[in-house]
């Protein structure tokens, strides 16, 4: 299992089913889920250099909850033609 889909499964636990079903079926899911992971890395990576300027991480954390809305939009959203895994 790839990283970031372990990622978005422990964030997102509530979700788990409609995850893995958008995560192979839906590439666009996909890259949310690979850019969301790849954000919440490099906030941490930050966080550890004790951010040396704090609008880098400003601007990351507003990334990253962008992500997590357009994330959570879509997995709040009625499925597509009525199918719900």
């Amino acid at each position: 299992m790839d990283d970031d889909l372990k990622f978005i499964l422990d964030r997102f636990s509530s979700h788990r089913a409609r995850i893995l079903a958008f995560y192979q079926e839906n590439e666009e899911f996909k890259g949310l889920c690979q850019d969301f992971y790849t954000s919440a890395q490099q906030l941490d990576t930050l966080k550890k250099k004790i951010f040396k300027e704090r609008a880098s991480e400003l601007e990351y954390r507003k990334l990253f909850l962008e992500l997590e809305s357009d994330l959570l939009k879509l997995l709040d959203a009625p499925p597509p033609n009525g199918i719900d895994p």
